[in-house]
């Protein structure tokens, strides 16, 4: 319902008798002059729309995706899974990562072939380009399970069979990385053709009983590399080479 004109509704209380007809003139001035309510539309918008928003000529860009803000500290392995292309393998695994800066992370990845009965390890950089987090691979290799047999058969001292060497290209910072599975082996020696050693990391039992090696070469390295897997006591249980060239 309407409201009545304002005239009627100020012949009521609280005023004893009519305004005069001075008063009338007087309130419509002050009314056409300033009395007019100002109405304030309110807007609310949900924090989850990222599509762009054109109101009265200001434009709303929307934020940068969760996946572009990340630093690359914080990219979990469902993330890097999502980032690196997969090889049809029944199942990936996520080995080791290492965060470079904020711009590059460093990424072992298993992808396993139940039919072939062996593994995949790849290795590679993810890096942040304009276009958001992409895989650089740089070297992989096929890895055979281990059978029962032979891994008795390292138990028992024999060897050549429970490491792997490969070599990873990259411009800036090679790698040489692979697999042990000798139980006895606790740490990984490489060393180049002059003697010079290359300080190595072992990850144990990065996939079950596989353990990754890895270690950063020169950026111009070439050559061959002696790889040996060395136990508690200093023995050489296996050894291996990488060639750069």
């Amino acid at each position: 319902m309407s409201n009545p004109k304002w005239e009627e509704r100020l012949k009521q209380g609280p005023y004893e008798a009519s305004p005069s007809w001075e008063q009338m003139s007087k309130i419509k001035q002050r009314t056409a002059e300033g009395g007019k309510r100002k109405v304030i539309k309110r807007w609310w918008i949900p924090a989850a729309i990222t599509a762009t928003i054109i109101t009265a000529g200001i434009v709303v860009l929307p934020l940068p995706s969760q996946e572009q803000q990340q630093a690359a500290s914080m990219l979990t392995n469902n993330d890097l899974n999502a980032i690196i292309p997969s090889k049809d393998a029944d199942r990936r695994f996520i080995l080791y990562k290492e965060t470079i800066g904020t711009d590059k992370v460093l990424v072992f990845m298993n992808e396993f072939y139940t039919t072939k009965h062996d593994m995949n390890w790849r290795a590679g950089y993810v890096h942040r380009t304009d276009k958001g987090w992409e895989w650089e691979q740089g070297g992989e290799q096929s890895i055979s399970l281990i059978t029962a047999e032979q891994y008795a058969d390292m138990q028992e001292g024999k060897r050549g069979l429970g490491l792997t060497s490969g070599y990873m290209k990259d411009e800036v910072q090679p790698l040489a990385y692979g697999m042990v599975v000798n139980p006895y082996v606790t740490q990984v020696k490489v060393t180049d053709e002059q003697g010079n050693e290359a300080a190595a990391q072992f990850i144990k039992e990065a996939y079950n009983g596989y353990s990754l090696w890895f270690a950063e070469l020169p950026a111009e390295a070439h050559g061959s590399y002696l790889v040996e897997g060395i136990d508690r006591s200093g023995e050489v249980r296996e050894s291996a080479s990488v060639h750069t060239n």
